[in-house]
């Protein structure tokens, strides 16, 4: 079974996470083919070329196939990134509220012991007068 590889944060990559969920399609070995077959032809090729060639090296795929392929992988990943990043937008504003939160706290206490002070202090002074 093919090794998942870690991003930096030590998670699964994108494409290996959707590569384990869609192995009855295109096995891991073709995966890695297709993979390696699109670094191998760059996309300044003529497309339907780079294309043949690319299902040439993957073996068992024909480049409409392949082609599909690369689409829908790539599909998945900028929907999972377009997902992530709301989530990290949604969580950047929670944490701004309950930031603003704790500081309105802070501040309502810092003027509730303000007004506290005041008030001691105009009770001293109309006891002196």
């Amino acid at each position: 079974r093919k090794q998942v590889k870690e991003n930096a944060a030590g998670a699964p990559s994108a494409m290996d996470e959707f590569v384990e969920k869609n192995a009855g399609n295109w096995s891991p070995d073709e995966q890695d083919r297709l993979n390696q077959a699109l670094r191998e032809f760059p996309s300044s090729m003529d497309r339907k070329e780079r294309w043949k060639s690319i299902a040439g090296a993957v073996g068992d795929r024909g480049a409409k196939d392949c082609a599909l392929r690369f689409k829908e992988v790539k599909d998945n990943i900028l929907r999972r990134k377009e997902l992530e990043e709301e989530t990290k937008r949604k969580l950047a504003v929670e944490q701004g509220e309950i930031t603003a939160k704790a500081a309105a706290e802070a501040y309502d206490a810092a003027m509730k012991d303000a007004l506290a002070a005041a008030q001691n202090a105009s009770d001293e002074v109309g006891e002196m007068g």
